[in-house]
């Protein structure tokens, strides 16, 4: 027996792009027939009962009431903050779609593999030392800070905020090498490179400190979303 799209954000409580790229991405079970996915049932139900899944007991992002308040505060800290903002499983895979993109980082949303090379980058944030949010520099050369998820004693995802300016001016060189490794002229990258966000130091610290404040609020919320949706 199969299994719609429709039929499975029933179950998980997430809308149909969620459903696409996980299924593109293959943290779904899923199976293409012509243009329509489709969804075995005895597949989906395994992997629901799988650690990580929006069922499973590690999850951070369970298919919960508190989802679309998470949403509401990842978008209302971009704003305040004015950075972009990502939530993440712990292995880097996005959990929603990048918040408040700044323009450089807009300008790439074509490429095909660019989740993919995202992906690998947050994951590398995952294995920093410091449990506190730190600026570091990415590969797209601007800088990024993380806070983790929690559920009980464990790290299960992220909250990334980036998009910042680096301190440092990328040279020409490092210009090119991004653009050959992302496989795009060098005219593109120089033509939105300034189009990042600018926080001085004081800001980011500031920034920092709120993206630990948003990662318990995201974190209890998962946790405990019925007791938060009535208070």
């Amino acid at each position: 027996m199969y299994l719609t799209t429709k039929d499975l954000q029933q179950l998980v409580k997430v809308d149909k792009s969620t459903i696409y790229r996980m299924a593109e991405d293959g943290r779904l079970p899923a199976i293409k027939i012509g243009r329509q996915w489709r969804f075995r049932d005895e597949d989906i139900r395994r992997w629901l009962d799988e650690p990580g899944s929006p069922r499973g007991p590690e999850s951070s992002m369970s298919s919960s009431e508190g989802s679309l308040i998470s949403r509401h505060l990842v978008e209302l800290f971009a704003d305040l903050y004015g950075v972009m903002v990502v939530v993440t499983d712990i292995n880097g895979h996005p959990l929603i779609d990048v918040v408040n993109p700044c323009g450089f980082f807009a300008s790439l949303l074509d490429l095909p593999d660019l989740t993919t090379r995202c992906a690998t980058e947050w994951a590398g944030l995952a294995e920093h030392p410091d449990l506190t949010p730190t600026w570091q520099e990415s590969r797209f050369g601007f800088s990024c800070a993380r806070a983790f998820l929690r559920s009980s004693n464990q790290l299960v995802g992220m909250v990334i905020a980036g998009g910042v300016r680096s301190s440092a001016t990328p040279d020409a060189e490092a210009i090119e090498r991004l653009a050959t490794d992302l496989g795009i002229e060098t005219s593109r990258l120089v033509h939105h490179h300034t189009e990042m966000y600018e926080l001085d130091e004081s800001r980011k610290a500031e920034t920092a400190r709120g993206l630990a404040t948003l990662a318990t609020h995201l974190s209890d919320l998962q946790s405990n979303p019925r007791q938060r949706s009535e208070k």
